[in-house]
């Protein structure tokens, strides 16, 4: 089973991903409620503001805490990494909010939270980054105004390129041949 994020950390330097394969970035992420926190703010070492939560889990589920789905919020995960893997890639989750989402300092995908931007959902994607040495920090900016339901609620996965452009091939032509599927037996059924 994959190694799972302790105090919004996840160690992977004893892991070679070009060996053991994709890994979900799951377990205690930094969550900083009401905030949208940049990856540099210093917001995130104060534990009055920042703790650490459970990744996947939408944030009404929280235990203790009774956030509500409209609301604002910050995540935050370093993953820390040997030098063996240089080319990386990050699958994302479908995301139902407005978010921003940073890669080491850098604004990879936005939707919706700066001003005069589209609201588009995040759909599974694929983010491919080098990587000269040592840690990955995500940052997951995320704002929702009508989803029942808010925070990240299913997997990020992290891999080599190649092993995530592969799966992605895969799990995508396995729903087209579902569909396919299930189209041709409507078809048989009203003929």
């Amino acid at each position: 089973s994959d190694p799972k994020a302790g105090n919004g950390i996840l160690d992977l330097r004893d892991l070679n991903l070009q060996k053991t394969g994709p890994v979900k970035l799951d377990g205690e992420w930094q969550f900083c409620w009401n905030r949208l926190l940049d990856p540099g703010a210093r917001e995130w070492s104060d534990p009055d503001l920042a703790g650490f939560y459970p990744v996947p889990r939408f944030w009404t589920t929280y235990p203790g805490h009774h956030f509500p789905a409209a609301g604002r919020a910050a995540y935050r995960l370093i993953v820390k990494m040997s030098g063996n893997n240089k080319r990386l890639a990050l699958q994302t989750p479908e995301l139902f909010t407005e978010y921003c989402l940073w890669i080491n300092g850098r604004l990879v995908r936005q939707n919706g939270i700066f001003p005069g931007k589209p609201v588009r959902f995040l759909k599974p994607d694929i983010l491919a980054f080098s990587l000269d040495a040592g840690d990955v920090e995500t940052v997951l900016q995320m704002r929702n105004r009508r989803h029942g339901n808010a925070g990240i609620a299913q997997s990020f996965i992290l891999g080599t390129e190649k092993q995530i452009y592969r799966k992605f091939i895969i799990s995508t032509s396995m729903e087209i041949m579902l569909i396919s599927i299930c189209l041709f037996a409507g078809f048989y059924h009203t003929i």
